[in-house]
């Protein structure tokens, strides 16, 4: 870090110089309540205020418990964090509710999976309060013996995140497809009461659930979509 850098930083909130990063060549604020771009000098103040806001609005919200609030206050990156440490002050029913928030939330997942995983295998009542009302309805409807997808084009595709559309499958089969990379179609059964939650709300017709409670009866080599 430069003099002049480090001159023009000494006025900004300690927390804030803890969290800067280099990111392309640019300085970078990256904390729990607050992730932004910061220019050393001209931005300090502004990013002292916003900062101070955040942060009387994260305290009230903990004193109300008013934990939604709370969680929405703290950058998506650090929400799972967030929650973890949060997670003995909540009930059962706001404990599923806001895992299920946070889970279909976050479109990558892949740092925070360990953590995420342990979360979501807790033994906590009322599992089913993970889903929304209508998704809570849609998965009663399904039968006891479930047909799930899982397209990928890395790995051994043995993720936690199914589908039960064969097209959405192929969708993700070809998802940020590159050269070196192999698209592959996972088909395979399930039971219902091994699933962890239906989601509908991304329009994925996703099922939650360990792979390890998924028997693979197909795996399907599929060919390269072309470049436009």
């Amino acid at each position: 870090m430069s003099s002049t850098l480090c001159e023009q930083e000494q006025v900004l909130h300690p927390d804030l110089r803890c969290s800067l990063r280099m990111v392309g060549g640019c300085w970078m604020i990256h904390h729990p309540i607050m992730v932004q771009y910061y220019m050393p000098g001209e931005g300090t103040n502004q990013a002292n205020r916003t900062y101070s806001s955040k942060l009387e609005q994260v305290a009230k919200a903990e004193a109300e418990e008013d934990w939604d609030t709370y969680m929405i206050f703290h950058e998506r990156a650090y929400r799972i964090d967030v929650f973890d440490g949060i997670k003995h002050r909540l009930s059962d029913k706001q404990y599923w509710e806001m895992l299920g928030w946070l889970y279909t939330d976050q479109e990558f997942v892949y740092n925070q999976w360990p953590k995420l995983r342990r979360l979501l295998q807790l033994p906590r009542p009322h599992r089913e309060f993970i889903m929304p009302e209508e998704d809570r309805a849609t998965f009663a409807d399904l039968p006891d013996e479930l047909t799930v997808y899982r397209g990928f084009n890395k790995g051994n595709g043995l993720g936690w995140s199914w589908t039960l559309s064969e097209e959405i499958g192929l969708r993700f089969a070809h998802r940020f497809e590159q050269r070196r990379t192999r698209p592959r179609l996972l088909m395979g059964t399930a039971r219902k009461n091994d699933a962890i939650a239906y989601f509908g709300s991304r329009n994925e017709e996703e099922i939650l659930i360990d792979p390890k409670l998924v028997t693979v009866v197909e795996k399907r080599n599929l060919k390269k979509e072309q470049q436009g």
